[in-house]
């Protein structure tokens, strides 16, 4: 049984994000909720719903393979099927949308406990195939500071043995720290300051990743 998202991001970890700029929670859903999130990623991987990632805004966004080489699957948890800058998307259904409540509860309870005005939601499913990865970058984009709080949650089983596909966060300490894309783990760090890359993957990576963001 998942816990409330206050036990869930207790006190030690709003002082985590706070001082380290990062938390790591692990069991964030709960098994059996992760793992029926997952089953419907899959859904719509079959459905045809994800689509080859992008970079820059708006009309400007283009294909980079040699930065990104992950697909993506747009929800947004107010806009509904298109999310605000005109990138379509698929309406959340019943395992998506019990996603997006609890990470609208965290971002209220981050505004809460960290004195933050966060107002904004969007959210993506992504998924990196074997040798897939994402190169260093800012969730920021240029000329945007809205984005505040950035998050990942992990939705594939890590095979024994098996590396790559580490979240690799810079700049926080003297040397990188590498987080592991275990099952039903969310990370949460500070999307204006912490530069952060995806390490080539072993094998299929999903997970749900997104922004919570200023007014």
């Amino acid at each position: 049984m998942r816990t409330s998202v206050e036990s869930a991001f207790d006190e030690p970890a709003v002082d985590l994000l706070a001082a380290d700029g990062y938390v790591v929670v692990d069991d964030w859903l709960g098994h059996a909720g992760a793992v029926a999130l997952r089953d419907h990623l899959l859904s719509l991987m079959e459905l045809g719903c994800f689509a080859t990632a992008r970079i820059g805004a708006g009309s400007g966004r283009q294909e980079a393979l040699e930065l990104r080489r992950d697909r993506v699957c747009w929800f947004d948890a107010e806009a509904g099927p298109e999310a605000r800058d005109g990138r379509l998307g698929v309406l959340p259904g019943h395992e998506v949308g019990l996603f997006l409540a609890r990470m609208a509860l965290l971002r209220e309870h981050l505004n809460r406990t960290c004195f933050l005005s966060l107002a904004g939601l969007e959210c993506h499913a992504t998924c990196y195939e074997a040798g897939a990865f994402y190169a260093a970058h800012l969730d920021t984009p240029v000329g945007d500071s809205r984005r505040v709080i950035s998050f990942t949650h992990y939705l594939s089983e890590r095979r024994s043995g098996e590396s790559g596909g580490c979240l690799r966060l810079h700049g926080l300490h003297a040397t990188p720290v590498d987080i592991e894309p275990l099952f039903d783990r969310l990370v949460v760090f500070k999307s204006r300051s912490t530069v952060h890359e995806v390490m080539p993957v072993a094998a299929r990576r999903l997970s749900m990743t997104g922004w919570m963001s200023g007014a």
